[in-house]
C-alpha cells in the first residue's frame, strides 16, 4: 500500500448501513440546502446515474509468470461483473458552492468467488468565500475498496479490503491584489489488513503553508512548507512505527482557458523513520496539458516523490519517479479516444526486504486505450484496455 504524503465503489443502500457518517453527511446537505433557499437564491444540480462493468483480468493476483500460465491450474485468469449506483449533487447558494458525490458497486468474480465484495465512496466539498479577500474548502469522505494484490508483500489469494477517512480544510486569505497566503489540512485514517497482519492501521495528519504570487496574468509563482505525521500500528509480531515528513518546494502555474495550462514544483523533502531512518530527495513535479486542435490535446505529468510503502511488518520509504504521457482525441460528437503510456521506478533506500537483494527497485510500465461512445444522451459505452508490466531486481516481486 501506497501512501502519498505530500495522496471503486457497493451499491449505495450499503454506504449508509457500513458507515453512519454517510447518513449524517446527506442530512446535513440536505438541511443546509433547505435553510439557505429561504435566505438566498439556491441551484441545485442532481444526477444520478447507474453502471455495469465486465471485465477480464489475465493476473487477478499479481504474482510471478514467466512466459504466462502453462496450466489450467496455474490458470490466475478471471471474468468479473461490477454493477452499482452513484450520484452527484452540486448546490450553488450565492458565492457558496456545496457538493456531495457517491457510489457504490458490487463486484463478482467468476472463478474466484472468495473476492467477491462491495466497494463505496463518498465525499461533501463545501468551496466557500467570505467576501473578496478570504476563501477556502472544506471536505469530509469514506472509501473502500479491495486491495490490489499488487501492493501486498506475500503471495496470497485472500480477499483483503480497506476503509479510509479523510478529511481536508484549506484556509487563504487575499493579503493584497498581487499576493495570496494559503495553508491546509489533512488527516487520512486507514485500515488496511494485509496477510499476516488484520489490524494494519495507519494515521496521518497534515500541515502546510505557503505565499503565492498571482499578479501577472496566466501566471502564479509561490513557496510553500508542508509537515506530515505518520503511524502504523497492527505490524506483524512488531511494535507500531511513526515517522515524520517535512517538504520546502517552489510553485508556479501557468494557463490560457482553452489553449494550455502548465504546473511544477520544485523542492526538498527530508523523511525520518523508525525503520530506515533520514531519507532525502529532491522532490517535485511537473504537469503540462496542450490543446493542438478543437478534437485534439496532449498531456505530460512528471513526479519524483517520497511515499509510505507498508508491507506486514515495516514502514518502508518508497522514493517514486514516475513519467506519464497522454493523448485525447474526440473524433465526432459521439465518440472519443484517450491513449496513456506511463513508466515509475521505485527505489526502496536502506531496506532489506529478502535474503536476495539489499535495496529493491522495481519498474512498472503501464499503457491505456479507452473509448468513449455515447450512442444516446443517458447511455455511455465505454471499452478499455490495460496492459501493466513490473520487474524488480528481487524476482519476488516481478
Amino acid at each position: 500500500m501506497r501512501s502519498r504524503t505530500g495522496r471503486t465503489k457497493g451499491d449505495v443502500m450499503s454506504i449508509r448501513a457500513v458507515h453512519p457518517c454517510v447518513r449524517q453527511i446527506t442530512n446535513l446537505c440536505v438541511v443546509f440546502g433547505l435553510l439557505s433557499s429561504a435566505v438566498v437564491h439556491a441551484e441545485a444540480d442532481f444526477k444520478p446515474y447507474a453502471q455495469v462493468l465486465y471485465g477480464y483480468n489475465s493476473n487477478v493476483f499479481a504474482q510471478q509468470q514467466e512466459g504466462g500460465s502453462t496450466s489450467e491450474q496455474d490458470d490466475q485468469s478471471d471474468n468479473s461483473l461490477s454493477y452499482g449506483a452513484g450520484f452527484t449533487l452540486d448546490n450553488t447558494l450565492g458565492r457558496q458552492a456545496v457538493s456531495l458525490k457517491a457510489s457504490g458497486q458490487r463486484t463478482e468474480f467468476g472463478t474466484f468467488e472468495q473476492l467477491d465484495h462491495n466497494e463505496y465512496d463518498a465525499d461533501l466539498i463545501w468551496d466557500w468565500k467570505l467576501g473578496s479577500i478570504f476563501d477556502g474548502t472544506v471536505s469530509y469522505g469514506v472509501l473502500q475498496r479491495m486491495v490490489p494484490f499488487a501492493e501486498t508483500q506475500e503471495i496470497s489469494t485472500e480477499l483483503l479490503l480497506e476503509n479510509s477517512d479523510h478529511a481536508n480544510a484549506s484556509f487563504n486569505v487575499a493579503v493584497s491584489p498581487r499576493w495570496r497566503f494559503e495553508s491546509k489540512a489533512s488527516q487520512t485514517q486507514l485500515d488496511s489488513p494485509r496477510p499476516g497482519a488484520p489490524s494494519l492501521e495507519q494515521d496521518e495528519d497534515l500541515l502546510g503553508a505557503g505565499i503565492k504570487y498571482v499578479g501577472r496574468a496566466h501566471l502564479s509563482a509561490g513557496v510553500e512548507a508542508t509537515s506530515t505525521d505518520g503511524e502504523v500500528t497492527g505490524l506483524q509480531g512488531v511494535p507500531d512505527r511513526s515517522y515524520e515528513q517535512n517538504t520546502a518546494q517552489l510553485t508556479a502555474t501557468y494557463n490560457v482557458a482553452g489553449r494550455s495550462s502548465f504546473g511544477a514544483t520544485l523542492g526538498y523533502t527530508k523523511r525520518d523513520d523508525q525503520v530506515s531512518g533520514d531519507v532525502d530527495a529532491v522532490t517535485g513535479s511537473l504537469g503540462f496539458n496542450r490543446a493542438l486542435t478543437r478534437k485534439t490535446s496532449v498531456y505530460l505529468q512528471f513526479n519524483r516523490l517520497l511515499n509510505s510503502y507498508l508491507v506486514n511488518n515495516a514502514v518502508q520509504t518508497e522514493l517514486a519517479t514516475g513519467l506519464t504521457l497522454g493523448a485525447n482525441w474526440q473524433a465526432t460528437t459521439k465518440t472519443g479516444f484517450v491513449l496513456t503510456i506511463g513508466h515509475q521506478k521505485s527505489e526502496f533506500p536502506n531496506q532489506v526486504f529478502s535474503s536476495i537483494v539489499e535495496d529493491r527497485e522495481d519498474d512498472v510500465d503501464v499503457a491505456e486505450l479507452h473509448i468513449n461512445y455515447q450512442v444516446v444522451s443517458w447511455l455511455l459505452i465505454h471499452p478499455f484496455v490495460r496492459f501493466e508490466k513490473r520487474d524488480s531486481n528481487d524476482p519476488t516481486y516481478s
